[in-house]
């Protein structure tokens, strides 16, 4: 028990940390006396009861870890004269009531954690006032009202997470000025309006989550200007813009860590291709015209499910495009499953894993965009005993060691939604330089 701690023998000491233990029982106010405690992590433990308001006497903070614990009550305001704390944490607990507004006094604070609590009330306008915050997490608790607008003033924020809450309303303009943004979710919560032209002014932003809300009106083509921007998800909302009657694409920017533009003719390592909703017509009719109308000519496999298809495109890069054979009216009418599976695969990220690029849905054609692999599958090779001779013991415990990760990384992804229910040669495929790839096409079963 924490309780068995001698608080009072240690008037020196300066740095706890007790983490990631079987602590149990309460925080004893006891820990005031530590007044020259400049770290205090506790967090992994079994702690339960309230936060001692004791724990604001600890004036020489700096770092807070209560994380992970079965803390509950509410935020202890006396946690507000911490004027030193630059990490608050205090996720993973059983909190309840609202955020204290006066944490924003706390303006030494780069990381404020309280994700995953029960916590009320709405988000305060002071934490606007935290100028040197890095880190904000306060989703997956039962936050209401608006987004405040003060935190457009967060210059330095590079991760916002607001997302599974109860708030309402716009999103407010100020979220574009956040230009170190690189990770921004809301997603799962009841806002309301039009997506703002300014999350265009995002330059860094890679990860823009919004879907499960109900925003109307178009999508701002200021957005095509997020050229760092890696997973953009919008579904589940009330956009009227060309989506099921017209053509659904996902933005998948995959590129270098080198920050500007994607170069069109090289689609080596990360660097390559961008496909947006902004072109989408445009892209539909370039693979169409790529594959002269999906012909037998550009086709380069065939499975249960459909065919895949060659297409060299404008820009000289070369995708594999899996067009789904023609289904009856009533198996395609569930778009928002269609929606979740995307999602899914967009999860499974791996080298050893063939990379997805898009998908569209069309009134006419239904397909998914795929990195191309030039060398053909690990059965092509199998098969052919010429190509089998030379295939050596090395080159077959490459093999055996690549399809390890690549189906543990798919059997593990996703929360454990994806299931593969059989591993075939076929599914293996070869790049250029003969690196061993797995392909995901229609070989999966979701969890329900």
């Amino acid at each position: 028990m924490l309780q068995e701690f001698p608080f009072s023998s240690l008037p020196q000491l300066a740095h706890v940390d007790l983490s990631v233990n079987e602590l149990y029982g309460i925080i004893p106010p006891q820990i005031g006396h530590l007044s020259k405690l400049i770290y205090l992590d506790l967090q992994i433990n079994l702690l339960s009861g309230k936060i001692p308001p004791e724990i604001g006497l600890l004036t020489n903070l700096t770092t807070l870890h209560l994380s992970e614990n079965k803390l509950n009550g509410s935020i202890p305001r006396d946690m507000c004269q911490l004027r030193l704390l630059e990490e608050l944490a205090l996720h993973m607990n059983r909190l309840d009531d609202s955020i204290p507004s006066c944490l924003g006094n706390l303006t030494n604070l780069f990381w404020l954690s309280l994700y995953n609590n029960s916590l009320s009330g709405s988000i305060p306008r002071e934490i606007g006032k935290l100028s040197n915050l890095v880190e904000l997490d306060l989703d997956t608790n039962h936050l209401t009202g608006s987004i405040p607008s003060t935190l457009g003033y967060l210059k330095k924020l590079t991760v916002l997470h607001i997302f599974d809450n109860q708030l309402s309303g716009p999103i407010p303009e100020e979220i574009g000025n956040l230009e170190s943004l690189w990770d921004l979710s809301l997603k799962t919560n009841n806002l309301s309006g039009p997506i703002p032209a300014s999350l265009g002014h995002l330059g860094n932003i890679e990860f823009l989550h919004l879907y499960q809300n109900q925003l109307s009106g178009s999508i701002p083509e200021d957005l095509g200007n997020l050229s760092s921007l890696v997973d953009l998800e919008l579904s589940e909302n009330q956009l009227n813009v060309v989506l099921f009657c017209g053509l659904i694409i996902m933005l998948f920017s995959f590129r270098t860590r080198k920050r500007g533009s994607v170069t069109g003719s090289n689609m080596n390592n990360e660097e390559l291709l961008s496909i947006s909703i902004f072109d989408g017509k445009t892209m539909l009719r370039e693979i169409i015209e790529a594959t002269k109308n999906f012909d037998s000519l550009y086709c380069i496999g065939e499975g249960r499910f459909g065919r895949v298809y060659k297409a060299e495109l404008l820009s000289g890069d070369t995708v594999a495009v899996k067009k789904f054979h023609s289904l009856p009216h009533d198996e395609m009418a569930d778009q928002k499953e269609f929606l979740n599976e995307i999602r899914v695969l967009t999860e499974v990220k791996h080298r050893n894993v063939v990379k997805l690029y898009g998908f569209c849905s069309h009134v006419r054609h239904t397909f998914l965009v795929y990195e191309y692999l030039p060398r053909g599958s690990l059965a092509t090779i199998l098969c052919n005993d010429e190509a089998a001779k030379e295939f050596g013991w090395d080159k077959r415990l490459t093999v055996i060691k690549g399809a390890a990760y690549a189906c543990t990384t798919c059997t593990m992804s996703a929360n454990h939604q994806l299931f593969i229910e059989t591993y075939q040669a076929r599914m293996f495929c070869w790049t250029q330089n003969m690196k061993l790839m797995f392909r995901i096409l229609a070989q999966l079963s979701f969890s329900t």
